[in-house]
């Protein structure tokens, strides 16, 4: 994933009309935590934009996202706690080194969680000096939690450049909604909330190069 996006930046600074020193990567989610590698390993971005992005350890999430799951929907709970009792087995046996990289947690290779296992977003984010970096999150966002949130703030605290914006009400896709997050609520039609871009689209134009 991240060799692609840094090809797809190195094409993007080729193309007439474009930039070539005014280039941000935004990234979602998993590829909000991505995007500090990213900017690290092609070192001439100008900014990086971070929308629930976590910045724990991934199998601490992943427990954190399964234990909600099972809590607000019952009927999904005994699937779920399989799915825990095989994520705690081959983590457990990451940690003293016996899985095979050719095992899966939850259709990906060891190898896999390897690789995010050795990234840490926030403390390399917070080592990128002069890296413009913009930080968005959903209150109600029950996979990347206000926790990540915070983490991010607090490796980026006192650094020019950078932004944070938290939305109470607004899911981990930055959908408006009431209470409580569900999972089905992913399948409803839904805009991403102007708010969002629009705070996006402020701070890009703030960042001069």
């Amino acid at each position: 994933m991240i060799d692609d996006v840094l090809a797809t930046v190195a094409k993007a600074r080729e193309l007439s009309g474009i930039d070539a020193e005014r280039i941000f990567v935004l990234g979602h989610s998993g590829g909000g935590g991505l995007a500090p590698v990213i900017a690290q390993r092609d070192g001439k971005l100008a900014g990086i934009i971070l929308l629930a992005a976590g910045s724990r350890p991934v199998e601490e999430g992943l427990r954190e996202q399964l234990n909600y799951v099972k809590s607000i929907d019952r009927d999904q709970a005994e699937a779920v706690g399989k799915i825990q009792k095989e994520l705690e087995g081959v983590f457990a046996r990451m940690k003293a080194g016996t899985a095979r990289d050719d095992e899966t947690i939850m259709g990906a290779p060891v190898r896999y969680w390897k690789s995010w296992q050795a990234i840490d977003p926030a403390r390399l984010a917070g080592s990128l000096k002069g890296l413009p970096v913009l930080v968005l999150q959903g209150g109600r966002d029950y996979q990347v939690t206000q926790a990540d949130f915070e983490g991010f703030r607090s490796a980026l605290r006192g650094r020019p450049n950078t932004a944070f914006h938290l939305y109470p009400d607004l899911n981990h896709l930055f959908q408006k909604g009431k209470g409580k997050a569900v999972p089905s609520e992913y399948l409803k039609p839904a805009e991403v909330d102007p708010r969002v871009i629009d705070d996006i689209a402020r701070w890009v134009k703030s960042i001069r190069g």
